[in-house]
This record gives C-alpha cells, structure tokens and sequence, in this order.
C-alpha cells in the first residue's frame, strides 16, 4: 500500500498501485506527486517509481467530471502529523 501527498498538499492513503494507477489517468496523481510506503526511508516522485509500479507515464486525457463523481475507490486522505 502507498500513500501520496496531493496538490493541496495532503497526505493520502493508502492506496493500492492499481489505485494510484486509477489516479494516474484521472489526473490526481502526476509524475511529480510525492509517494512513499512502508519500509521506504524518505518520499519519492512517481516518475522515479513508475517502472517499478509497472505505471506508464504517458496517461490519457483526465476523465470527464461525470465520471471521477462516483464514490468507488474513493480516497483516504488525512492531514501530515
């Protein structure tokens, strides 16, 4: 499981790769956000995870607004100690 910080600047998660992988494509999580789990000593961008999380960065056009309006796979976010 991962956690990423969004573009207000919140701790997320966790979240699952094919979550941030969801992300990805929708456009809330960029080749610049910030991720990190368990084990890892510090943050890293995706862009320096993606081979790893099997993400490939060239992601289509974000998802019209009807669609990123469902509740599944909603994310947990929660304010950085």
């Amino acid at each position: 499981m991962w956690f990423y910080v969004d573009k207000d600047r919140q701790q997320c998660g966790p979240v699952s790769v094919d979550e941030l992988k969801r992300l990805f494509g929708t456009g809330a999580v960029t080749k610049r956000t910030h991720l990190w789990q368990e084990g890892r000593a510090e943050w890293s961008r995706l862009e320096e995870l993606a081979p790893q999380l099997g993400i490939n960065l060239v992601a289509p056009p974000p998802t019209p607004a009807s669609a990123r309006s469902s509740s599944a796979g909603a994310r947990v976010c929660s304010r950085p100690a």
